[in-house]
């Protein structure tokens, strides 16, 4: 069984959003079903400084100034620290364990809207670019990244557009953070859902002659697009759609025998998006990726 993190210090900002505490939801519902969790270490100032200004991660670190330490839209508190480093620390850990293994799942989110220089929507530092940056920094030939939450990733874009050997696919189903990527990126956007998984399927196909075994993939895994989420709905996208999705990145991986380190990223339980569907949803994504 592929390698599962996460840190329990996710959890101790006073912010309680899927965000921050979801991860521990997915945690206790796959140990329940007799998966281990291991708890990775915080990133590091060291590697945070390769992918974030030095001021913004001194503003996340003390809460000054204000409106740059809660540009992710949370209100900052002493925790706010320890909160999101234990996230990047898990993301940082699954994809070495993915290069040595194969595949690995990061229980955790609030990576892609994160910029060099600030944050933004509910994203403090950017976990998918800083996990593609150390791919490459362990000997990675080349990394895709796969963002399949409902909303762009402009941050991971900001971070990433000038770097060699990573290729950024967005799919978005929400107009939240509509940014134009420079070639080879790409970013689409799907209007209606009978085009969802026709569109992951083309996606997919295009990065077929771009792959060569060993590749690493980064997988944002958002379950945000469900047409019951508040927050990147897309009225027809059912939890079967989104299952479908996860298999289809999975099938694809594993005939290209890629490497995948994958994250959960959006997902927001509200009136009609059960927190127990929205866990269950992130559960067996993280099941479908990492199974032998």
């Amino acid at each position: 069984m592929a390698a599962i993190f996460f840190n329990p210090l996710t959890t101790q900002t006073s912010v309680a959003f899927d965000t921050t505490k979801k991860g521990s939801d997915v945690a206790r519902a796959l140990e329940q079903r007799g998966y281990q969790i291991t708890v990775p270490e915080p990133v590091t100032r060291a590697i945070l400084e390769r992918y974030h200004t030095a001021a913004y991660i001194s503003a996340i670190e003390t809460g000054e100034p204000q409106e740059l330490a809660e540009s992710q839209n949370f209100a900052w508190d002493p925790h706010t620290w320890t909160s999101v480093t234990a996230q990047c620390g898990a993301m940082v850990a699954a994809v070495h364990a993915a290069m040595r293994d194969g595949r690995a799942y990061a229980l955790a989110s609030g990576f892609h809207h994160a910029s060099r220089a600030r944050g933004g929507g509910f994203c403090t530092f950017n976990g998918v670019a800083i996990a593609a940056g150390e791919a490459l920094a362990a000997g990675a030939r080349h990394v895709f990244i796969l963002d399949f939450d409902a909303h762009g990733g402009g941050g991971t874009h900001d971070i990433i557009a000038g770097w060699e050997n990573v290729t950024h696919y967005d799919l978005t189903t929400a107009q939240y953070e509509s940014y134009t990527p420079n070639v080879p990126h790409r970013r689409v956007h799907v209007h209606t859902a009978t085009t969802y998984i026709p569109t992951v399927n083309a996606l997919l196909a295009d990065l077929d002659a771009l792959v060569e075994p060993a590749d690493v993939v980064i997988y944002n895994a958002g379950m945000d697009s469900y047409e019951g989420c508040d927050i990147g709905r897309l009225t027809g996208v059912t939890s079967d759609m989104l299952r479908t999705r996860d298999a289809l990145v999975d099938t694809w991986v594993r005939r290209h025998n890629l490497k995948i380190a994958a994250c959960l990223a959006g997902g927001y339980q509200g009136k009609n998006y059960p927190n127990e569907l929205l866990i269950q949803l992130h559960r067996e994504s993280v099941e479908r990726i990492c199974a032998d």
